[in-house]
């Protein structure tokens, strides 16, 4: 499904160049839940967004579902991006005048499909995050996690083959928290993916250091930068 090799992501200003990304390479299958962790400024946020098709890369090569992105035109990745991939941000980036229906109907319009069709998907998509009741309420009407929901409604009401979440609990409560994650491991369920963070990716210096099963990452993690960063989300409390 998603083909990296060797992908290297550099930002420069006139004074400084900042490697996001350096010759990173990762597969991730159909139905696969792969989660992307390290410290701030590791490059997660930039993979996700080279992944989502939001930023172009340096070096390297990149295939989702079997095309090479590289080489397609700038409307070829709109339309690739807007069927394909849904996103999930930590921001809920919720368009705040139009209601919960016609924030998931956005990208669905884009699609050209009827009326009818993009009724029927929207409403399946908010009963599946419990806010069919909601539909006519605005962003400021709802609590932060509700909002949230209502972005992943969005996210998968246009059936997508790639499920990109950045830190979607990031402003949420512990609470509100568990029961998005729950959410989106019931949707893990029907068939977006097997089981719930199934591999562990940890990147640090925008280079992939160890990757594997969660148990095994968290148990016994073998890179020293891994057992560090390990060490300070224990004793803040976060794992």
């Amino acid at each position: 499904m998603l083909k990296m090799h060797n992908v290297s992501k550099v930002y420069r200003t006139d004074l400084i160049e900042t490697h996001a990304l350096r010759e990173l390479s990762l597969e991730v299958g159909a139905g696969e839940f792969v989660a992307v962790s390290g410290p701030s400024g590791s490059g997660k946020t930039t993979f996700l967004n080279i992944a989502g098709l939001l930023e172009d890369f340096e070096s390297g090569s990149y295939q989702l579902d079997g095309r090479d992105v590289s080489r397609l035109s700038d409307d070829q990745r709109s339309k690739l991006r807007n069927e394909k991939i849904g996103f999930i941000f930590q921001s809920f980036n919720l368009i705040p005048d139009l209601n919960v229906f016609d924030n998931v109907d956005v990208p669905l319009r884009y699609r050209r499909m009827s009326a009818a069709d993009r009724r029927e998907r929207i409403t399946s998509a908010l009963e599946l995050v419990g806010l069919a009741s909601r539909m006519k309420h605005l962003p400021s009407q709802l609590s932060g996690g509700q909002q949230q929901r209502v972005a992943i409604a969005r996210a998968i009401a246009g059936d997508p083959a790639l499920l990109l979440a950045d830190e979607p609990t990031g402003n949420l409560d512990s609470l509100m928290a568990r029961q998005v994650m729950d959410l989106l491991e019931q949707i893990n369920e029907m068939g977006f993916a097997k089981d719930i963070a199934n591999r562990i990716c940890f990147l640090d210096q925008g280079r992939i250091l160890e990757e594997g099963p969660p148990a095994q990452i968290f148990s016994a993690p073998k890179e020293p930068r891994t057992q560090q960063f390990l060490a300070r989300i224990v004793a803040a409390g976060r794992l």
